[in-house]
């Protein structure tokens, strides 16, 4: 027979609390390994995954705003909107995704034959449907790194407002008609035979990766349904900073974050 002070010591050691259970403990031993063992890439990668342990976990993370800026989890507020060229991007997001938009060789549209447009539908369907074998199994062999998710802010702290910026050569019909599909808050800029198109998207809530995956999408199928003329694009990328003087001055702005994702390569099909 178990005796009162065993029995006792038993019970004790079955109610104490686990200190992973506790938020606060959790969040600082998180905090403290992070620091310690990670740079910042694999901060961002590993904070995200530890969101799924449990319930605690994910409670702890989003509650604390030193981890939900590792995770590029923190929502915008009026100091991160006034200071939005200070905003990074999430590198390790950005990276994936380069190196899924780069199964696209070519954007273009010359006469009826549209190129690129199913190699964007592939891509897209890829990033979106991460779960499946087949999808796991493509990505694999293209080494496309796993940080995907599309539940983050494209930038930290998250911004409201982003730039798409596709820049490439076109005709005249072409533009006119990119003119007229433009948003307000869009702008389209005619160097002779180039042209740029800053695209942009918004969201008070912040500018998530899904936003940026659907801004991409609908923006670049709008380019071949234009009625007339032809296209090529010969660049894509993200633009960080205030709109009015991107507004004014269309080149590079030095006050402005930006990351090319995507690039023509035409001559990969030959190698």
């Amino acid at each position: 027979m178990q005796q009162p002070h065993a029995m006792s010591v038993a019970n004790t050691a079955n109610t104490r609390p686990n200190p992973l259970q506790i938020p606060e403990i959790l969040e600082s031993i998180i905090i403290w390994s992070l620091h310690l063992h990670y740079v910042y890439d694999e901060r961002c990668k590993l904070v995200n995954k530890l969101r799924r342990v449990a319930k605690v976990w994910k409670i702890a993370i989003e509650h604390n705003p030193t981890l939900r800026s590792f995770a590029f989890r923190d929502p915008p507020s009026a100091l991160s909107a006034s200071r939005a060229h200070l905003a990074i991007f999430c590198r390790p997001y950005c990276l994936a995704l380069e190196c899924e938009l780069s199964a696209i060789q070519e954007l273009e549209l010359s006469g009826v034959r549209p190129v690129g447009l199913s190699e964007l539908k592939k891509v897209m369907h890829s990033i979106t449907m991460t779960h499946g074998n087949l999808i796991k199994e493509f990505r694999k062999k293209r080494k496309v790194p796993r940080c995907l998710m599309t539940d983050i802010f494209v930038t930290g702290p998250a911004v409201t407002s982003i730039y798409i910026r596709y820049s490439g050569s076109s005709d005249h019909d072409w533009l006119e008609g990119l003119r007229g599909i433009a948003k307000p808050t869009d702008f389209v800029y005619d160097f002779f035979n180039n042209f740029k198109y800053d695209y942009n998207i918004q969201n008070p809530s912040g500018v998530s990766a899904k936003d940026l995956l659907g801004g991409i999408e609908k923006s670049v199928k709008s380019f071949y349904d234009l009625p007339k003329g032809s296209f090529l694009v010969q660049t894509i990328e993200i633009w960080i900073g205030d709109p009015e003087v991107l507004k004014e001055q269309p080149q590079y702005i030095s006050c402005w974050q930006v990351r090319k994702i995507w690039e023509s390569n035409p001559w990969s099909k030959l190698l």
